[in-house]
């Protein structure tokens, strides 16, 4: 299980912090917030190329997803933590 976890945390880190990944910078959806248009969908982004809608969702996702990996495997972590022996 420990080993499950490693692996885990390390396929998130090889996920997230990839410098050419639009998924990697921490302050994307405060971006995404700042450069909302009229619409509210369509956005003005130097990383982002293609069909705005899906990479707004995809970044949308993404960040909330990173952060579920984390959250789920601190549950694994702390579940074995407090398992007794």
């Amino acid at each position: 299980m420990a080993n499950l976890i490693v692996m885990g945390l390390l396929i998130n880190i090889s996920i997230f912090n990839k410098k050419d990944n639009i998924f990697a910078y921490g302050g994307e959806m405060l971006n995404l917030i700042n450069n909302l248009d009229y619409n509210g969908f369509r956005y003005i982004n130097e990383h982002v190329k293609g069909n705005v809608y899906i990479d707004y969702l995809m970044i949308f996702f993404a960040e909330y997803a990173q952060y579920m990996f984390i959250l789920l495997f601190m549950i694994l972590w702390l579940n074995i933590k407090i398992e007794p022996v």
